[in-house]
């Protein structure tokens, strides 16, 4: 008898070892996956500090064209020297652990946000070349404005994914732009009829 209850304790504990062996590889690998996911997390709040500092900052140069139009000085119709256009873009941070912890979305957008500055500032020159200054300061007015305020809301989009806190300007930055953007799209609607 004593030889069967020796291979059944045999068993027993053989079981117990394997048992134990794949819950503490579980718990490493579990381990592993969190740290993993922290330090993915970390890259990723890092450069989307940086991403929305440099957005805001856009957003915030882009809210001024409209006040540098309107004190501008021009010396007649073909003053095009006078009119403030759409501010430069930034270079984008080089940061491949934090590009790949943003969101696919926010990334696109991010990447993506200086391609459309760019064909906003070729509709302003365009604009320059088919009209006179003042259409050419009404459409940077108009495009710096939509500009701006798609900085604000990708900013506004990082903040949000990486829980941090709101962006409070001194002024009422945001619904400023709106207002003078929906001004000029109204003037432009009575205009077209």
């Amino acid at each position: 008898m004593s030889g069967a209850g020796a291979a059944v304790n045999w068993w027993l504990e053989g079981g117990k070892i394997l048992a134990n062996g794949v819950v503490a590889g579980a718990v490493v690998f579990a381990l592993g996956v969190w740290r993993d996911r922290r330090a993915r997390r970390r890259a990723g709040r890092a450069l989307a500090s940086k991403l929305i500092e440099l957005f805001e900052r856009y957003a915030t140069d882009c809210a001024d064209v409209p006040h540098q139009n309107a004190a501008s000085q021009m010396d007649g119709p073909y003053d095009f020297a006078a009119v403030a256009r759409l501010p430069d873009f930034p270079e984008l941070p080089e940061d491949p652990s934090g590009w790949q912890a943003l969101d696919r979305h926010l990334d696109l957008d991010a990447r993506t946000f200086a391609t459309t500055v760019k064909h906003a500032r070729e509709m302003i020159h365009a604009t320059g070349e088919n009209g006179d200054a003042v259409d050419m300061a009404v459409e940077a007015n108009k495009l710096a404005l939509q500009r701006g305020l798609a900085a604000l809301d990708l900013a506004k989009r990082l903040r949000r994914h990486f829980r941090l806190k709101a962006f409070d300007p001194p002024w009422p930055m945001e619904a400023g732009m709106k207002e003078q953007l929906e001004r000029i799209l109204a003037r432009e609607a009575k205009a077209a009829l």
